[in-house]
């Protein structure tokens, strides 16, 4: 993992878009720009490379372009590869982003769009984020060349979400359109 401050959201963008399509299978890439980012607590965008593997070897190898990564000097916090669990990865996010009792206005894209078209509407997202645990998630998705005739057969290189919470009705209207 590493953490970034929001002044490098460009950076940390235009590197997912070049490394995307080199990033190995058993990884799953992960940007998610927050306004409360873990370790410096302010607005931030968490790189997060969960790898399956059958081997630490292996996995090192897999999340390598992490500790190769021009723009490592730019990171705030890269830790080292930690191993864990699926089931203790889910109920960290549950803890820092998907908290229970909360209301939620959600919205996603699959987006092909060059970086550079990109980009605006990324820093719209970051600068209007609401406080935490509202969140935007980027996956480099980057699907296979073909897949069976199926419900989920429409996909595209990259996937990006959005996620609006807050916990009092009363916050409703400030809130409720938030992510779209």
């Amino acid at each position: 993992m590493q953490i970034f401050r929001q002044k490098h959201l460009e950076a940390v963008y235009r590197r997912a878009a070049e490394m995307g399509p080199d990033v190995a299978r058993s990884v799953e890439l992960q940007m998610l720009i927050t306004p409360k980012a873990m370790g410096i607590f302010k607005p931030g965008i968490e790189v997060i490379a969960p790898v399956l593997s059958t081997s630490r070897k292996e996995a090192k190898e897999a999340v390598r372009f992490i500790d190769d990564s021009p723009i490592r000097h730019l990171a705030s916090i890269t830790t080292p590869l930690i191993p864990m669990r699926t089931s203790h990865m889910s109920l960290v996010a549950n803890v820092t982003h998907f908290p229970p009792d909360v209301r939620w206005c959600t919205d996603n894209i699959w987006i092909d769009a060059p970086v550079n078209n990109v980009l605006p509407g990324l820093k719209h997202i970051a600068d209007t984020m609401p406080p935490a645990p509202n969140h935007s998630l980027r996956l480099n998705w980057q699907p296979a060349a073909s897949r069976p005739d199926m419900a989920f057969s429409l996909e595209s290189n990259n996937y990006l979400a959005v996620y609006g919470a807050w916990t009092r009705p009363k916050y409703d209207h400030k809130y409720e359109n938030w992510a779209t």
